[in-house]
This record gives C-alpha cells, sequence and structure tokens, in this order.
C-alpha cells in the first residue's frame, strides 16, 4: 500500500534535491533543444567509447552517441537514492545489452551532476557499473531542464539529424520494474 511520505521527508527531499524511492512521476520537462548542446568529455575508457561509438579525445555531444534511442541517467554521487538503485540501473543496462532487438539501437550512459570525473569513477567502481559514467561537475544539465534536476532522472532521448535529441520520455525516481519502464520509453 503507498502510504503519503511524512511532511518531514518531503521537506528533506526537495531541500536536498532527490526524489523519494518509492515515487517515479514524469514531473521534470526536459528540452531537447538545450540538451543536445550540451558538451561532455569524451570518456578515456576504450570500451566506453566503442559502446558510445565514440573516438578520439575532447568533447562530446548527446547527439554524437551512435544509437537510435539513448537513455540518460542523472545521478550524483551523493544521492542515497542513485545509490540503491544503482543494482537495478545495472540490471537494465543487462537487459539492453542482452536484448538482440535493443543490443545496437539503444544505449545508456550516466551523467554525474555536480560530480567531478573522480566522484563519477569512485560511484562506477563501489556499485560495479559497467555502462558509460561522465562527469558533468558544472552541473551544465541543468540548463535543459525546467525545474531542478531530482535525483536519479532518467530522459530517453532520440537523436535527430544528427546534432538535435526529441526527448521521449523522463521519468524520476526509481526505475520500478524494467519492462514496464522500457514499453513507456521506448514504445
Amino acid at each position: 500500500m503507498n502510504r503519503p511520505l511524512p511532511l518531514a521527508l518531503m521537506a528533506a527531499l526537495v531541500v536536498f534535491g532527490a526524489s523519494a524511492p518509492s515515487r517515479g512521476a514524469d514531473a521534470i520537462k526536459v528540452l531537447g533543444e538545450p540538451l543536445s548542446r550540451l558538451e561532455f568529455g569524451i570518456p578515456e575508457d576504450a570500451a566506453d567509447k566503442a559502446y558510445l561509438g565514440l573516438d578520439g579525445a575532447g568533447l562530446f555531444r548527446l547527439p554524437q552517441i551512435k544509437a537510435d534511442i539513448i537513455i540518460i541517467e542523472v545521478f550524483s554521487m551523493y544521492c542515497p537514492y542513485c545509490q540503491a538503485e544503482a543494482e537495478h540501473v545495472n540490471s537494465l543496462f543487462v537487459k539492453i545489452r542482452d536484448d538482440q532487438t535493443f543490443r545496437s539501437r539503444v544505449k545508456l550512459i550516466g551523467i554525474g551532476a555536480g560530480n567531478t570525473p573522480f566522484e563519477v569513477e569512485l560511484f562506477k567502481k563501489k556499485f560495479g557499473v559497467s555502462f558509460p559514467m561522465i562527469s558533468d561537475y558544472r552541473m551544465t544539465i541543468q540548463s535543459a531542464a525546467d525545474q531542478k534536476f531530482r535525483t536519479p532522472t532518467f530522459i530517453v532521448a532520440k537523436p535527430e539529424g544528427g546534432a538535435r535529441l526529441k526527448i521521449i520520455y523522463t521519468h524520476v525516481g526509481k526505475l520500478g520494474e524494467l519492462d514496464a519502464f522500457l514499453k513507456k520509453a521506448l514504445f
């Protein structure tokens, strides 16, 4: 049974920018145009580069990822909900990677909002994350949303014309059942 959160807990979640673990809501509006223009550091790890279809060094934009659909997890190393959800998100990555239909079409990437490269790498190692995670220590991703990001937030985007992203779906909080999430996100 879903019971309302106590007022004190709700206030703490708002103050600290986290989402309640039992609530997934499409309450945040993410804008494809600003998200398309943001630049991030190309991962140093060769496997992460290959997975994303990137090469070289320097900066990249999300529409450059070689995929029909990109699932972006906006997370923070310091977010207890992101930490608790890490195993579930890892399962999502495995589900996508092991599915013949999704494997080449769908890519998953994590963006560490307000996290340095060191913090992102620490999160990745501590929670055994196999998909690429990148730093956004300046919180540039915030310019793509109509309100403050709560973590975790999942953004499903479709690259259009090589330089733009169309936002298909957003989800704040726990993923819930993976097949249900994928159905909402991809179909």
